[in-house]
């Protein structure tokens, strides 16, 4: 019995054969076209993940400001793809993330015709263009399967997605909000590129939440001028409403701008004039070569304006700030413009919040005026550490780095004023002997003041013929009076001598008054001793009262009078 041939195992192998190239062939097309698409969507997904961490970039930088502290953010620069048991995923997905522009002097931000409304702020502040150096920071993704993908830019409080022919915002601004105008600066140089998350330290290099009010000048509007990568016409839909003025926030009066170059525009916007705006201003660094600030102006805190007793004390605080009208460490020196006042200490540093309280301290008297004025000047500038009271040469109030501050001195015991010294001074005696074996006339005056007194006449009054000007023949034998003061040992004039003038003697020639007496310190007692002598003979001779009243009337320096009577 013969048998036909069998070929049922070939077409078991024909039939693996087929299977196998159709496996192969969806293997190739899943590798080719699914795996791709998939990481295609896993990069797109970690670029939106991006762009929600470069708004937190930016929330921490535009911050600052306003919390006047720094912080850390978290950006995964890139991303891992799924694993896969069999298909091939390329190297993970990468990004660089940079600064770019901080290192040009023409990526800044200038702030023209602002005007402080504080005097001493306004000196710096006064109208001249400031400006400061900043930049931008730039995430590029470095994808394997999504192509042309947006880089991500921070520019100006804004973040916005710049794809090769088009840009889109991802944020708002905070540059204008109304009235108020903030402008934070980027310093520093970094440059990372990772398929890993990293930490962006943003440091707070100049920042507090101060702000000045400021205005426009007689030159022009408040205007603030930028370096930015984004032209006029999406400036100016950035700010539609703020140049709305029928809008709450409607303070835009222009947004205007000029082509700098192929990446960059100069953007100019201009505020509304006759407004007051609130300028608050920081500085933030990153990454390396970072510049602190150093202190620009000076101002008062406190104790301008002061009023302090004669001889009394104040405290005036002053406060050092930096180009971006923050707190800064310093030094200072400071002097005042009179000669019988001082201020200490006269050189300090200032800590890390700018501020410094100095000891004022009014010396001396303050006589026939209720009031005076004194100066303390206060200086970051070390050549005038010698400044010393009335070095008014070397001394500008009107510049930045110099604050000039009143303070006035009350004339509390009213010396010199009408009733004033007459009111502090006491006296006792009888007008017992004053004179060598005779019967003068004596009396002590003390002061019961806080400071000295100054007694600029004493005029004597008598029915006794013996205390009349020129009794006598009008010759030799004319009469002098003399009044002495805390006289020296022997308490008497040598006879023979007239207008006889040595240290505690006033004479007086020809008149029943007496000038020039000496000052008495507070709470001293002065004696006052008044007789006669016979210029030509000799001769000294007593006051005879004759039993009748002498009165002395003393005159002070600030013109109020107190009289003494005495009855012998």
């Amino acid at each position: 019995m013969g048998f036909r041939d069998d070929d049922r195992a070939q077409a078991i192998q024909i039939g693996a054969v087929l299977l196998f190239a159709v496996l192969v062939i969806a293997f190739s097309l899943y590798q080719a076209f699914v795996v791709p698409n998939q990481n295609a969507q896993v990069e797109r997904n970690h670029l939106q993940t991006l762009e929600g961490q470069m708004q937190d970039l930016r929330d921490g930088i535009v911050n600052v400001p306003k919390t006047g502290t720094g912080r850390s953010v978290h950006l995964a620069l890139g991303t891992n793809y799924p694993a896969r048991a069999i298909t091939l995923n390329p190297p993970p997905a990468s990004g660089q993330l940079r600064t770019v522009g901080t290192a040009d002097p023409g990526v800044n931000f200038t702030i023209a015709n602002a005007r402080a409304l504080d005097d001493e702020t306004a000196d710096y502040w006064n109208g001249t263009n400031r400006t400061r150096e900043t930049g931008q920071i730039v995430y590029a993704p470095d994808y394997n399967e999504f192509q042309d993908p947006p880089d991500l830019v921070y520019d100006t409080t804004t973040v916005f997605s710049r794809f090769d022919d088009a840009s889109l915002w991802t944020t708002g601004q905070t540059l204008v909000d109304g009235r108020q105008v903030t402008l934070v600066a980027i310093d520093g140089s970094y440059d990372r590129g990772s398929s890993r998350s990293v930490s962006v330290d943003l440091d707070a290099v100049s920042a507090s939440t101060t702000e000045i009010g400021v205005t426009n000048t007689s030159d022009g509007n408040v205007t603030i001028a930028f370096t930015s990568q984004r032209a006029p016409a999406e400036w100016r839909s950035l700010l539609e409403d703020e140049q709305q003025l029928d809008h709450p926030n409607g303070y835009v009066h222009d947004v205007s701008g000029e082509p700098l170059s192929e990446e960059y525009w100069r953007i100019s916007i201009a505020m509304e004039a006759g407004e007051t705006y609130r300028l608050r201003m920081a500085k933030v660094g990153i990454g390396t070569d970072v510049e602190d600030t150093t202190a620009t102006y000076l101002r008062t805190v406190a104790g301008n304006g002061t009023t302090v007793p004669e001889g009394g004390k104040a405290s005036i605080t002053v406060e050092a700030r930096d180009a971006f009208n923050n707190p800064v460490p310093a030094r200072i020196v400071a002097g005042t413009a009179r000669n019988d006042s001082a201020v200490s200490p006269r050189s300090r540093s200032v800590g890390t919040d700018g501020r410094v309280t100095l000891t004022y301290e009014a010396l001396g008297d303050v006589v026939n005026e209720s009031q005076v004025s004194d100066r303390v000047r206060v200086s970051l500038d070390p050549a005038l550490s010698g400044m010393v009271n009335d070095n008014g040469s070397d001394f500008d109030g009107s510049t930045p780095e110099n604050v000039s501050l009143v303070v006035r001195a009350d004339n509390s015991d009213r010396s010199g004023l009408a009733g004033g010294n007459a009111n502090m001074v006491t006296y006792d005696g009888d007008g017992s002997a004053a004179g060598p074996g005779g019967t003068g006339v004596s009396f002590n005056v003390t002061n019961e003041g806080s400071s000295g007194v100054t007694i600029a006449q004493i005029a004597i009054e008598s029915g006794s013929s013996a205390v009349k000007v020129f009794e006598g023949d009008g010759g030799s034998g004319r009469w002098n009076r003399e009044v002495f003061v805390d006289a020296t040992t022997d308490g008497y004039v040598e006879s023979g001598e007239q207008n006889y003038n040595q240290a505690g003697y006033v004479l007086g020639s020809g008149s029943t008054s007496f000038d020039q007496i000496p000052k008495i310190a507070a709470g001293d007692t002065a004696g006052f001793y008044i007789y006669e002598f016979r210029n030509g003979n000799g001769a000294n001779a007593d006051v005879d009262m004759n039993g009748e009243s002498v009165t002395v009337t003393l005159t002070f320096g600030d013109g109020s009078t107190k009289e003494i009577s005495f009855t012998g």
